[in-house]
């Protein structure tokens, strides 16, 4: 599934990617890659809580993350406090 760069935080280090279909996914870049606002990514969101490997298609490079699956939300979910954002089946299908 192809996912677009949104956003970095720093602090954490972490890393949000965006799909198509409206799900977030959160996690922590290698020290050694370089990632950019903008750059899209080939990932499986089957492979979940442990390592895989990605593929930035903007740059021809794969670097190796994990994706936990606590860390890939649905969009499309209200954001109300205490409501998870947990992809549902029905949702992971779609992938």
């Amino acid at each position: 599934m192809k996912a677009t760069v949104t956003a970095f935080n720093a602090s954490l280090p972490t890393c949000s990617a965006r799909t198509e279909t409206d799900i977030l996914i959160v996690f922590r870049p290698p020290a050694d890659a370089q990632l950019d606002l903008g750059d899209i990514l080939e990932l499986d969101l089957l492979l979940l809580d442990q390592v895989q490997q990605v593929e930035n298609l903007t740059k021809s490079q794969r670097i190796a993350v994990e994706i936990r699956s606590r860390d890939v939300h649905d969009l499309r979910l209200s954001s109300a406090h205490g409501e998870p954002r947990t992809l549902s089946d029905e949702r992971r299908k779609e992938i």
